[in-house]
């Protein structure tokens, strides 16, 4: 009877160990889910906000000599009624006038009466004539407002300019549909920062304040964004408990936005624990059937080591036996898993499908310097999505293409970032013929163009094309050479992009079997000994 006892409960503890490792699968699992829900918040929040950052740059530059004539006329209007002035400047100015003490005691917005300027005292006293500042976030209405300033007599006078268009609607509502299908989401505050004046600004960007932040609410909002820009110019977005911090990119010179997203996770937490209660009864239960199933360890073993394999391999288990629960809770997280993934690669192809011909229409049809970079910069982004996602997946046509002259094009299409940029590009170039799909072969010069354009540290690239051997050069630093080709890595955060044009490299080289080298040593250097053909 006793070695019926003790092999029982060997048998006992044998079943707590699989219920350990599927315990650990499952929270595994649902882990991943969620850290895939705060990836996709991540990007889509980072998309729409480079978007409409543009969009409103946009405006702000067409708006400015506006904003600084409005403000010429009130300087030399100040004895009149300011509501008599803003009703002929229109419903989208107001008007701000301080004392002495830098304190606005006459204006059009009446949360900001009595509202102090003194801590921007110093950044008033600096500048000569009339300033006009870039778009911030106004924390008591959440418009996004330009406010031009001039400091005469000891009194300064500002002019607040609201934009209103639809990019700005559109953004507050792809921000506030965000929310909706992402209940984790509790609340988003904006930071805007501006590192030349040490000015940093907050507002909850889905629920006006109706006030003003007073003076210590100020010096901390401060404190606050200037710790979260120089945290996240070393790494973007970062995760704390309850909050996700996304730094946008920079369309504003000399300033920065940042999302600051508060999550909460207490029906998280709450699905986490019932799991932990549920899997806690069925290690009670197990322990004490023990002692009656010892006669079907065998067949249970055998069971285990099934359900292992599939677990490892992330694979469905089809079973019907004793572990039912367990295994059809495993099987039921795995789906969730595979759906979120797959959900996740349907709507990037769907995004790039809507964009294809939108940006096909601005790129013929833009007009300023400003616009035809961003325009190429996002088709150069687009194209390498859209490669990265294989949504041609045909049999890639080959055919013979002049490398000197395919290289001369690329060229003239990057003048115009080149130009925006301060480089200067240098070539040397002989006649070599390669054979390749010349989708393959764009992706490949594009990228490396793109890259060194993004990471020089002087104005000099060259590029090099000797017995068909095609060479990018370029001053800088590469910090990690075994990182650079893995997909999403980026060395600088701050530039921008997706992180995978030098995975896509990467392929190529790999697909069409080319010899490649890198080199670091004072300059970095990416080399291709490429398999010429007769032209």
């Amino acid at each position: 009877m006793k070695k019926v006892f003790f092999f029982s409960l060997i048998t006992a503890f044998v079943f707590l160990g699989v219920i350990l490792i599927l315990s650990i699968n499952l929270y595994n699992a649902d882990k991943k889910i969620f850290n895939l829900q705060k990836e996709v918040i991540f990007y889509k929040t980072l998309q729409s906000s480079k978007d409409f950052l543009f969009a409103i740059m946009n405006e702000y530059q067409k708006e400015k000599s506006n904003i600084i004539k409005a403000h010429k006329f009130v300087l030399n209007n100040l004895d009149k009624n300011f509501t008599i002035l803003k009703n002929k400047l229109g419903k989208h100015y107001e008007i701000y006038l301080t004392n002495k003490n830098f304190i606005i005691t006459k204006t059009t917005f009446k949360y900001d009466q009595n509202f102090s300027l003194a801590f921007a005292k110093e950044y008033f006293l600096s500048h000569k004539g009339i300033k006009v500042s870039k778009p911030i976030c106004e924390m008591a209405t959440t418009d996004f407002i330009s406010f031009s300033d001039s400091y005469q007599k000891g009194r300064v006078l500002q002019i607040g300019y609201i934009f209103d268009s639809n990019q700005i609607r559109e953004f507050k509502q792809k921000i506030e549909q965000l929310k909706k299908q992402n209940p984790i989401i509790k609340n988003v505050y904006l930071y805007f920062v501006y590192p030349n004046i040490h000015f940093a600004s907050k507002c909850n960007f889905l629920k006006p304040m109706y006030r003003k932040y007073s003076p210590q609410e100020m010096n901390k909002n401060n404190k606050i964004g200037f710790e979260l820009y120089k945290q996240l110019k070393k790494q973007n977005p970062i995760f704390t408990k309850n909050s996700m911090y996304i730094l946008s990119v920079n369309p504003f010179e000399d300033g920065y936005m940042i999302f600051k997203i508060d999550m909460d996770l207490s029906k998280y937490q709450a699905k986490l624990n019932k799991v932990k209660i549920i899997l806690a009864f069925i290690i009670l239960f197990l322990i004490f059937i023990g002692t009656i199933v010892f006669v079907y360890f065998k067949k249970i073993i055998n069971v285990i080591e099934n359900f292992a394999k599939h677990i490892e391999n992330e694979k469905v288990y089809q079973y019907q036996g004793e572990f039912k629960k367990v295994v059809d809770s495993y099987n039921k997280t795995l789906q969730k898993l595979h759906s979120s993934i797959e959900s996740k690669k349907e709507f990037l192809e769907f995004v790039m499908h809507e964009l294809k011909t939108p940006l096909s229409i601005l790129s013929l049809n833009v007009e300023n310097d400003i616009s035809i970079v961003a325009i190429k910069k996002l088709n150069m982004a687009y194209e390498d999505m859209a490669y990265f996602l294989e949504f041609d997946k045909t049999k890639k046509y080959q055919k013979e293409i002049n490398l000197k002259t395919f290289i001369e094009n690329r060229i003239v299409y990057f003048n115009d970032i080149i130009k925006s940029e301060k480089k200067i590009i240098y070539l040397e170039l002989e006649e070599c013929c390669i054979k390749i799909n010349e989708s393959d072969l764009e992706r490949l010069v594009d990228n490396n163009i793109s890259n060194a354009i993004k990471y020089s540290t002087t104005n000099f690239i060259k590029i090099v094309l000797k017995d068909c051997v095609l060479r990018f050069e370029n001053d800088g630093e590469i910090k990690d050479k075994n990182k650079i080709f893995r997909k999403f890595y980026r060395e600088d955060n701050i530039k921008g992009g997706f992180g995978i044009g030098l995975s896509i490299i990467h392929s190529i080289v790999s697909n069409y079997d080319i010899k490649f080298n890198l080199i670091t040593d004072k300059k970095i250097v990416f080399e291709y000994d490429l398999k010429q053909i007769k032209c």
